[in-house]
């Protein structure tokens, strides 16, 4: 029996001890997302390498024939009722922004619908990295695009809930197309640090704008749209004159990133794995030395990885290894930093859909 035909049953007998039997229940589901190379590229016009991975957020839902969005976390015992209306207002610090925000741009859209019962519970952990909230996004989005027959094909749900991220939320991310990488005889094991990572209220937005300075001094010397139009040749002829030190360490990441994209698609496409292995490394480094956005837990889960390994914090590992690079690596971790990582093997999985029950 496969993990999602256990889940789905006990999901249903949830819905139903909240909300009471009824009319039968839409279920859909979006997965989580890992990026395994490519990191702070997209906002910036740059190549990325994401996958969607097995582990992800479910969605139960069915109208309620009233004017209220009555909507329940599993993750967070918690339960919020919204009347309907034209613009809801951000909560601050609540996971339930994120469903609002999907909301507020299909009423941007003049999509008008009925109030439902929804209740929401995922498996990937929370400010991790995971893209737990754009799993939420895209969920909801899924669900109120397929029942309402609103017309928007994947790449625009894609958009619209990039719009809401930025627009609502506060987050000014990117957005990466996603793509499914299958490498066989090697699991991706995902480790979480258990540092927790609040992406709205990080460095993020700093960072964007970090990039901006930089991109504002290369369009003196050429017309540019983004950072991703140049190459490290240029750069290394054109960084002299950008004045702010801390933005020209942000470009040479976002530059020196995308090219890593580049050879890392090369590496896959000729079975070169340590090749592979190595850029992981070194965009790692990459962004601990020039983007800064690491710190102690993130670097210690790399060079245990890198040490005993090879690969990264999305580690790339043998599947004969994976037992023993968790039990390393794990005993080692909180020795060094007093918090128990956990461990998450994950294979590609298929994009948002709608569940058969």
């Amino acid at each position: 029996m496969s993990m999602s035909e256990q889940i789905e049953p006990w999901l249903l007998q949830k819905f139903q001890e909240i909300y009471g039997i009824g009319e039968s229940p839409l279920m859909y589901f979006a997965p989580g997302r890992v990026n395994l190379i490519g990191e702070h590229t997209d906002y910036n016009g740059g190549l990325a390498m994401p996958f969607a991975i097995n582990k992800g957020t479910y969605l139960v839902f069915r109208r309620n024939n009233s004017s209220k969005m009555n909507l329940v976390s599993m993750n967070y015992a918690l339960r919020k009722e919204f009347f309907l209306k034209d613009d809801f207002i951000k909560v601050s610090d609540q996971w339930t922004n994120y469903p609002l925000a999907v909301f507020n741009e299909y009423f941007k859209r003049e999509l008008r619908f009925e109030g439902w019962d929804m209740m929401y519970w995922g498996n990937l952990p929370t400010g991790s990295g995971l893209s737990s909230s754009a799993s939420i996004e895209m969920v909801t989005s899924h669900a109120i695009n397929t029942y309402y027959k609103a017309g928007l094909n994947l790449k625009e749900e894609a958009l619209l809930c990039q719009m809401a991220e930025n627009n609502f939320v506060g987050v000014q991310c990117g957005i990466m197309d996603q793509l499914t990488i299958a490498l066989e005889p090697y699991t991706f094991v995902i480790i979480n640090s258990n540092k927790q990572r609040q992406l709205a209220e990080s460095k993020y937005n700093e960072r964007v704008a970090e990039c901006q300075t930089a991109l504002s001094y290369l369009r003196k010397l050429r017309p540019l749209n983004n950072l991703s139009e140049v190459d490290l040749f240029k750069y290394a002829e054109w960084q002299v004159h950008i004045k702010d030190d801390v933005a020209s360490k942000r470009a040479l990441h976002v530059i020196s990133e995308n090219e890593r994209v580049k050879m890392a698609y090369k590496a896959f496409a000729s079975n070169q794995i340590s090749s592979l292995g190595m850029l992981l490394n070194e965009s790692h480094n990459s962004l601990k030395n020039y983007y800064e956005v690491t710190g102690l837990h993130l670097d210690t889960l790399a060079e245990l990885a890198q040490q005993h390994f090879g690969g990264c914090t999305i580690n790339m590992v043998h599947t004969d290894h994976v037992e023993n690079f968790i039990h390393t690596v794990g005993k080692e971790y909180i020795a060094k930093t007093g918090l128990k990582a956990d461990f998450y093997p994950v294979t590609p999985s298929r994009g948002v859909s709608q569940i058969n029950l």
